[in-house]
């Protein structure tokens, strides 16, 4: 009844849970007791799962061992869902988002879920809802750099129209950039009391210093966007790394008309969503 990981999926697995020495990411004993209990119906420290130490580390090895993959897909799956909720940020974990897509890789693989075509799905529909656009002016964000936004926003239909993808994707991802570092700067108490607001020796990081991967965390906490926005903006967030030809080179990116407008489509929705969040709590009478 073994589960079927292979050599790599256990080293992916057991970088990503931070199996070092003994440990399992940052649980303790009873924590880690009420994890198998409260979320697989299992107790991991049933004598069955004991093997060599008895630590967290080993007691997890010999539970894959000893379990189908099934029950080893949901557990890897409610880990990762773990460390999602409790260390959120790159820059406060050992784990990059790339590895922990990985870990869930292996866990839908071990559910039998077919994640491509749900992905996929997903994303059209996604690009398929149809959005008005939003003028920039009407954010009340900056008036010093109105003008070069709205040159930007019209370089990008311009762009996609003549199917210059890469470009249209860094445009996107840095005026997407801007525009946060903007609603913060409107917002500030309610950005820098988030969860997900990024800190140094117990003091919160001023916005120049935080990643846009930050600013789309603490924006879905504090409400600017939603869930379906976040995690595309995740997505158009790790395309910039391809700024780099030697990084694009060595991942064969090659980006299609329909990736460039995945990226006009989360800045367009974003500016939305900004827009709604400005009227909500009315900034206008205060400009």
């Amino acid at each position: 009844m073994m589960a079927n990981l292979t050599t790599i999926d256990k080293k992916i697995l057991e970088h990503v849970f931070q199996m070092w020495w003994w440990y399992v990411l940052d649980f303790t004993n009873a924590s880690f007791a009420d994890f198998f209990r409260d979320d697989l119906g299992i107790d991991i420290y049933d004598v069955k799962y004991d093997y060599w130490s008895g630590s967290k580390a080993n007691l997890l090895r010999w539970f894959w061992l000893k379990s189908d993959d099934a029950l080893v897909g949901k557990c890897v799956l409610k880990m990762v869902d773990y460390i999602e909720a409790f260390i959120e940020s790159e820059q406060n974990r050992d784990i990059s988002n790339k590895q922990l897509q990985k870990a869930k890789e292996i866990g839908n693989r071990l559910l039998g879920i077919n994640v491509t075509a749900d992905k996929n799905s997903n994303i059209d529909s996604f690009l398929d809802k149809d959005f008005a656009d939003v003028s920039i002016n009407t954010l009340h964000l900056d008036i010093f750099i109105e003008d070069i936004l709205k040159e930007r926003i019209e370089e990008i239909k311009q762009w996609i129209k003549h199917d210059l993808s890469l470009a249209t994707i860094f445009l996107c991802w840095s005026t997407l950039e801007w525009l946060l570092l903007a609603i913060s700067q409107k917002f500030p108490k309610k950005f820098n009391t988030s969860k997900s607001a990024p800190k140094k020796d117990w003091k919160v990081l001023q916005f120049s210093d935080w990643s846009l991967e930050t600013f789309i965390n603490v924006s879905k906490d504090v409400w600017v966007l939603d869930e379906d926005v976040r995690k595309y903006s995740h997505a158009l967030r790790d395309f910039r790394n391809y700024i780099h030809p030697y990084h694009q080179a060595s991942q064969s990116f090659y980006p299609t008309k329909e990736t460039a407008k995945l990226s006009r489509q989360v800045l367009k929705t974003s500016m939305i969503q900004i827009k709604k969040f400005i009227e909500k709590h009315n900034l206008n009478t205060y400009l």
